[in-house]
This record gives structure tokens, C-alpha cells and sequence, in this order.
């Protein structure tokens, strides 16, 4: 796994924005996707803090939003989706598993064998 965290693979770009991992508390939930290939899950959510030192291309952006999957799926739960998906998610790893829990707007639980972040992007969120 290539992760500078030990949790999530290719993080090394995101632990470089904010001097560490994170925190996954009151993000924006704006997609939850599922992929029978692998089977695998995928999440798309703006992050509630702007990094202090970000890249220049990102001058004129105020949010952070990262897309992060999970595979292969072992178990899946989506119990509630809305327009309004101020969450925490919540990642543990126990063993050879990771358990993700998605708490606030959205519930959702997911448990899988890696986790990666595949998009870490900027846009200009309207306040």
C-alpha cells in the first residue's frame, strides 16, 4: 500500500496540504457510488477545512473535495441519502478490514479489504 498515513492509499498528497490526515468531521456528502466491479464503493465529499498553504493553481478555490473508494466490498449499508449530508465519516481499521462509518445527514456503513483516494481536487464553493 502506498499510504504516508498507514490507513488510506496514495494519501501522500493529502497529508501534504494539511501537515497530516484530515479530519473527516462535518464534510459534505455529495455522492455515494457503488460498482459491482470489484465490488467496490465509492464516496465524493467536500472537506470542511481550506488547506493554509495550498498549490497556487488553487488561489481562487475555497473548498477541498476528495473521492475515495473502498474495495473489495464486503458489506454495504446506505440506510439515508438526502440534499443535505453534513456527516462525519468515520474510518477504523481492525485487523485485515477496514470498517467506514458515514454518521450526520447521510448513514451509511461500509466494510472492505483497502481504501484508496483516487481525486483530490479545488473548487469555488458559494458560500
Amino acid at each position: 500500500m502506498n499510504s504516508a498515513s498507514g490507513l488510506m492509499a496514495n494519501d501522500a498528497f493529502l497529508m501534504g496540504l494539511y501537515g497530516g490526515l484530515p479530519k473527516f468531521d462535518e464534510v459534505n456528502i455529495q455522492q455515494i457510488n457503488l460498482n459491482w466491479n470489484g465490488p467496490c464503493a465509492s464516496i465524493v465529499f467536500d472537506l470542511n477545512e481550506f488547506p493554509s498553504d495550498p498549490p497556487k493553481k488553487w488561489n481562487k478555490f475555497n473548498t477541498v473535495q476528495l473521492e475515495i473508494s473502498f474495495f473489495p466490498l464486503r458489506k454495504v449499508n446506505i440506510d439515508v441519502f438526502s440534499g443535505k449530508n453534513l456527516c462525519a465519516v468515520n474510518i477504523e481499521k481492525v485487523g485485515a478490514e477496514f470498517f467506514v462509518e458515514i454518521t450526520g445527514g447521510a448513514k451509511a456503513s461500509f466494510v472492505a479489504s483497502s481504501i484508496s483516494i483516487d481525486r483530490v481536487s479545488a473548487y469555488f464553493n458559494m458560500p
